[in-house]
């Protein structure tokens, strides 16, 4: 990648956190000819990754970030085997690395950090509250795993020689799916035998409900709750519909 003097300037000074020093041509010839010296960009690269991979935390928004982005991606077949693991990011700014050789996607942190998140983009999850990081019980912020879509989009589908409509295409299911997820799911037995009381909070908006409610339909897959870790991120396909196994 050629980046221009200004560019290479900005990426110095934002994510190396040097001061730039102009060399003389020879001296940085010589010594990018024996593998001495890494440019701007070379050097962000580096850092990012060799940075350490972290976790997921144990609350509503990154475990439902973490499910919601591999049920999207497991909704193309050219997507749906990529890993993905979260990594500090090396102080850059970098969003995202996909690792074509591993078929490896690298995520920087702040994509699992509530606030980092909301920094530049809010929700209702944040307009309807005075908390600025909101104690939530489900996760609300669909717009984050949209924007991660986005961006990883535009990063794999040179390697993955993704046509526009393909990627037009995704971008249209993976909205729809996130849009028609039940939320809030509960189960529980009733008075009488053999029976459960499965219960979900829709997302549609309240003029699709009013209008097309009786006509929403939603697929339930009852299992052994000893296969549900195992299961619980695949998406499962019946009949043309895709339902993640919540």
């Amino acid at each position: 990648m050629m980046l221009t003097f200004a560019a290479q300037t900005e990426v110095i000074m934002r994510d190396l956190r040097m001061e730039p020093r102009k060399l003389p041509k020879d001296l940085w010839k010589c010594f990018r000819k024996f593998s001495l010296a890494r440019t701007p960009h070379e050097q962000r690269m580096h850092l990012f990754n060799q940075s350490a991979v972290v976790g997921l935390a144990n609350n509503s928004f990154c475990s439902g970030l973490g499910r919601m982005l591999k049920a999207s991606l497991s909704l193309h077949p050219k997507l749906k085997e990529i890993g993905v693991e979260f990594v500090q990011g090396g102080k850059t700014q970098i969003d995202l690395v996909f690792v074509a050789s591993s078929r490896l996607l690298r995520i920087h942190q702040k994509w699992i950090n509530f606030e980092a998140t909301h920094q530049n983009s809010s929700c209702e999850a944040v307009s309807f509250s005075y908390d600025s990081s909101p104690h939530l019980d489900e996760f609300l912020c669909d717009h984050v795993v949209e924007d991660l879509l986005e961006l990883i989009i535009n990063e794999v589908r040179g390697s993955l020689s993704m046509t526009p409509a393909e990627c037009r295409t995704f971008r249209h299911e993976s909205r729809l799916c996130m849009r028609s997820m039940p939320r809030r799911v509960t189960v529980k037995a009733t008075t009488k035998a053999s029976e459960l009381e499965i219960r979900w909070v829709g997302n549609e908006s309240g003029i699709v409900s009013e209008t097309y409610g009786a006509d929403i339909q939603y697929l339930v897959a009852l299992h052994k709750s000893r296969t549900c870790e195992a299961e619980k991120d695949r998406l499962v396909n019946r009949w043309g519909k895709w339902f993640s196994l919540l």
